[in-house]
Parts: C-alpha cells; structure tokens; sequence
C-alpha cells in the first residue's frame, strides 16, 4: 500500500437486513428528509445556484408525516434522521413541527445543517425547544472576507452571532441538543482552519457531545466540477475508486417532492430516481430491483461505470475528515 492509498481508509458499507413477510429487507441506518428545497445562499461549492429541472419548495407536512409513519415499524433499527437536503431548513415555518412530530414518534438523533444567517433570537428558541438532538453550522472562514467570498450571500458576523447565542442559551437553560459547528476545506479557506479551531472550540461544549469539524470540499456527482479538478495534487486512489460507498446500502435519502433517490450526490437533479413515496412506502423503495441493481455494482468493485458515482469524491473526503 502506497502513502496516498493509506492516507484514504473507506470503512465498507454496514448493510442493516431485517426479514419481513418473509422476505429480506435492507433497512436504513438513517434516513435524510429534505424538508426544503430552496436557499437564502448562493454558495459556491454548492449546486443549488445552477439551473435545475425540479422546482424549489417545501414538502406538504401531510407527505411528511405519512413517510414517519411507514416507517414506525422500523424505529428500532434507524438510528439517525436529517430533516434537510439541498436548501436552508429555517426557510421551512414546518420545520418546529416536524422535528416535534419526529420526537413524538420516537425517532432518534435529529438533526438540521443550516447556515445560521437565519438563526434570529425567536428561531434560536423554537429550535431548542423543539427537541432537536443534533444542529450542524455550516461558517467556512475565520474571516468575514473569507467566509462571505465562499457563502455568497451570508453576513459573517450575523452567522458568528447567532450561532454563539444559540449555545449560550442551549448551555443556560440545560437543552441537550449538540451542535457541530463545520468548516468545508477548499481552495479559498486552507489557510484559515486554524483559527476556525481557535474561534470555536473556547465555545462548544464538549460535555454535549459538540465537536468542530472539518471536510474537504466534494464534487457534486456529476453536477460540478470533474473529480480530477476536486482531488487537485492528491490523485485518484485505487482502493477508493474500487470500494463499495456505504451510501446506498446505510442512507434513505427522499427529495421534498417524495422522489427516493440515490444519495445526497443527487439532491441536485435527482437523476437515479427509484421511486416516489407518494406511491409506495419507502422501505420498498429502498429495497426495489433497480435500487438493488446499483448496490450490486457497487459489491463488484465497479462503481465507476454509474456516472454519478464515477466522478463523485465522497468518500475521500469522509476518509479525511478531521474533528478538533
């Protein structure tokens, strides 16, 4: 093994199979809902400024509440739930009631990724009292200049604020609701990761379970720039560009129209459609021959002739993920 290939460690995917009516079932790890299609940014590493064929919007709450329903049956074996996809979920007036709904049912460890521009005092406290288990900041600079440059239309000191404040109250009042606060590497920001660290990490709590983490930017499937310009210096690895990612085996991603799709590398467009859950409960989706097919490509070792997943950096960019 090379430096590079052992630099890149891709844990294999851990396939979850459950037998119901006799038949065997994979059976989500997590399930990530996109509440809202839409966003207040424009950030340049993400898609969502491109043009795209699916409109933007907000999933109907009665949508929402009959996919947690389907999915009662299978409580004990998710162990995560996203209520977010492309776009900001505080763009979303459901989302207090979708995370309380969520609660109610008894799903576990929910959680949103919001940029915090719209983390107003009135939003900090819905949010909290909601029982949210997990929030994930997304403030990629030390700097104003730096953080402003990459998420257009964000205001670094109306983000650093809100966000500080919602942990100030969260460790006031006793909430247990962790926050990660992230910081997406790129060619822009490499040389600010240290003082990101030294910025938040006086105000996390680790107590909470909060962490500052860092990953490094990803292309986008096939909807952004090419792998090769993404990799930049590090290259294509073997092992990485043969092994199976854990996404399609561990992770129910639905859009905000109910489309089931492959993975949060198809948010943008949603090419690789394997059904809607408007017509069918989602773990069948899930488990449908088509979606079935894709895994059994991926056992192979042959993942690169699926063209999303050819020029997708995932998981060298999960296998290098740093905490501080």
């Amino acid at each position: 093994m090379n430096n590079a290939e052992a630099s890149f460690t891709v844990r294999e995917p851990k396939i979850k199979k459950l037998k119901v009516e006799g038949r065997e079932l994979i059976i989500p790890r997590r399930v990530t809902i996109e509440t809202l299609y839409g966003c207040n940014l424009s950030c340049i590493m993400c898609p969502i400024r491109l043009p795209a064929k699916r409109a933007k919007g907000q999933m109907e709450i009665g949508m929402y509440r009959e996919i947690l329903d389907s999915l009662v049956p299978f409580l004990e074996h998710i162990e995560m739930m996203d209520l977010f996809g492309l776009g900001e979920p505080l763009l979303d007036p459901f989302l207090y009631e979708r995370i309380r709904y969520a609660k109610l049912l008894g799903f576990r460890s929910i959680g949103i990724s919001t940029n915090a521009d719209l983390l107003t005092d009135e939003r900090q406290r819905d949010l909290l009292e909601s029982g949210i288990d997990n929030v994930i900041i997304s403030i990629d600079g030390a700097t104003a200049e730096i953080h402003e440059s990459i998420r257009v239309g964000s205001k670094f000191d109306t983000a650093v604020a809100n966000s500080r404040r919602l942990i100030k109250i969260r460790d006031q009042d006793g909430y247990a609701t962790r926050v990660v606060v992230r910081f997406i590497k790129q060619n822009a920001n490499r040389d600010e990761w240290d003082a990101f660290k030294a910025l938040w990490l006086n105000v996390i709590s680790r107590d909470k379970g909060d962490e500052v983490s860092c990953y490094d930017v990803h292309a986008w499937g096939d909807a952004t720039p090419s792998k090769d310009d993404t990799l930049g210096t590090v290259g294509k690895v073997e092992s990485v560009e043969r092994a199976a990612c854990f996404m399609p085996f561990e992770i129910l991603y639905i859009l905000a129209d109910g489309s089931v799709v492959l993975c949060s590398e198809d948010w943008y467009e949603g090419k690789h459609t394997f059904g809607n859950v408007k017509e069918a409960c989602p773990i069948e989706v899930f488990n449908s021959k088509s979606f079935n097919a894709i895994r059994e490509v991926h056992l192979k070792g042959e993942k690169n002739r699926i063209p999303i997943c050819s020029n997708c950096t995932m998981l060298y960019s999960n296998a290098i993920k740093q905490n501080a």
